[in-house]
């Protein structure tokens, strides 16, 4: 019974454009051919997917086929873009007679892509289009044709990937170039490069001993969504060359690596190794303490400590006093040797600081524990003669 219900559905349309074309013999006009489509907007959305708003003006009448939908495809030279249907942003499920803006719409047209294009109207002329990802169909599977005369429909679509054109399928059933039309998203699809990258850095701030630097990269091609992002600060692309700045760098006297990317297309990416050098420290800072005790000496019941104190922009006079011991300064981290500190079993609290800039200084309490102590317990006793 179904096949041969398609078997007459199949035979009415054929029939009906055979009529239309017999009455219509002497016309040398194709109606499709003012139709239009028009992209009204195009927004980015969180996952990179875009979503367009399109205005479509379908011409009827003269030789048009009988009307049972119309299909877009959205192309591009890169990858093949994907339509998203029931996805988080919106693509227009169907079309009713109350959606259109202007004419008759006499059908309900409902979207199909990929694998289930053609499964409504069973048409050979949608044959074409079946099990493709980057076209969206509009379909009636009605008998008879779903418009007589002109309409207008404002669509949504929501597609994953880069898109450079839409082609639009007037009437699918027509088979004429004149109603196929491509429109431009404005979108280049070829391969991201970044070419390029350049550093000015600043002085350093003496209130932080920080700095900050201007990073200028060169690229061609970004993608349309995401962010560009430099040494794991995210900023928004704009055109090339594009101007960043890193902020609260340490002044550390060292060379700088760079490396930028796009959160968009990781693999569109630069890394330049030194790119410049961090100026010097402008400010005392003492930043951390460590220490390795040494074994008790049971001749003295004493030991030695090593302590290792990292720090930054030491002035140019002085001595580094550790714990009330004075060493020459020397570069960070430098290591110094306490001597002749009582073995008792207890924590040690440890104290550094320059005695020119005796702001620039740094307390660990606790920072190790001393050995136990070790001299001799033994009693010789009394010796009488």
């Amino acid at each position: 019974m179904v096949f041969f219900s398609n078997l007459n559905r199949f035979c009415m349309k054929y029939l009906l454009s055979l009529i239309i074309l017999i009455l219509f013999i002497n016309s040398s006009s194709i109606a499709c051919d003012n139709s239009t489509i028009t992209i009204t907007s195009q927004v980015t959305n969180a996952d990179g997917s875009i979503t367009y708003n399109i205005d479509l003006g379908i011409d009827h009448g003269g030789l048009d086929a009988t009307y049972y939908g119309y299909v877009l495809e959205f192309n591009s030279s890169l990858n093949t873009p994907t339509v998203i249907i029931g996805g988080a942003y919106p693509t227009t499920n169907t079309v009713t007679p109350g959606d259109v803006t202007c004419g008759n719409l006499t059908e309900t047209f409902q979207s199909l892509s990929g694998n289930d294009i053609n499964s409504l109207n069973n048409d050979s002329d949608w044959n074409q289009f079946m099990g493709q990802t980057n076209v969206l169909s509009f379909e009636t599977g009605a008998m008879w044709g779903a418009i007589t005369n002109d309409i207008c429909i404002p669509i949504q679509v929501t597609v994953s990937g880069c898109v450079e054109e839409i082609v639009f399928h007037a009437n699918a059933n027509s088979g004429a170039s004149a109603c196929i039309y491509t429109i431009s998203t404005g979108q280049s699809c070829t391969n991201c490069e970044i070419t390029n990258l350049s550093a000015t850095e600043g002085p350093c701030d003496p209130a932080t001993n920080t700095y900050s630097a201007e990073i200028t990269i060169t690229y061609s091609n970004a993608p349309g969504s995401g962010t560009l992002d430099v040494n794991g600060e995210s900023f928004a692309i704009t055109t090339s060359p594009q101007t960043v700045t890193l902020t609260g760098l340490i002044s550390d006297g060292n060379p700088v690596d760079v490396a930028a990317n796009f959160s968009g297309d990781p693999a569109c990416t630069l890394t330049a190794n030194a790119l410049f050098t961090a100026p010097l420290p402008c400010s005392c800072a003492i930043t951390n303490l460590s220490a390795t005790p040494g074994a008790c000496d049971p001749a003295t019941n004493t030991y030695s400590v090593n302590i290792t104190v990292i720090y930054s922009g030491a002035p140019g006079s002085g001595t580094l006093d550790v714990n009330g011991q004075s060493f020459v300064i020397t570069a960070s981290p430098q290591t110094i040797t306490l001597n002749g500190l009582i073995a008792n079993g207890n924590s040690v609290d440890v104290n550094a600081s320059f005695s020119s800039d005796p702001a620039c200084s740094l307390v660990s309490n606790s920072l190790y524990t001393a050995p136990n102590g070790c001299t001799c317990g033994a009693d010789a006793g009394t010796i009488s003669q």
